[in-house]
């Protein structure tokens, strides 16, 4: 699925992800795959693609790749 970031906590090691079919996902820090930008050095607008799966709170995201070659969201703060 492809989505972007919505919101960046840095600083508590979480975001959420808008993905295409408008929901939320959760993404904590350690999903993001060792092939990506880390997530330290994530922002939001940052266009990702990433798997998912429903969790006992709510759809998380897993396998989170940052697609940098996209550009972000129109409006996101980049």
């Amino acid at each position: 699925m492809q989505g972007y970031v919505r919101k960046l906590f840095q600083d508590k090691g979480f975001a959420f992800i808008e993905g295409e079919d408008q929901r939320d996902y959760f993404l904590h820090w350690s999903k993001v795959s060792r092939n990506s930008v880390p997530f330290r050095n994530m922002v939001e607008g940052d266009k990702v693609i990433f798997d998912s799966e429903e969790g006992s709170q709510g759809p998380k995201a897993l396998n989170v790749l940052v697609d940098r070659v996209s550009q972000p969201k129109a409006g996101a703060n980049a």
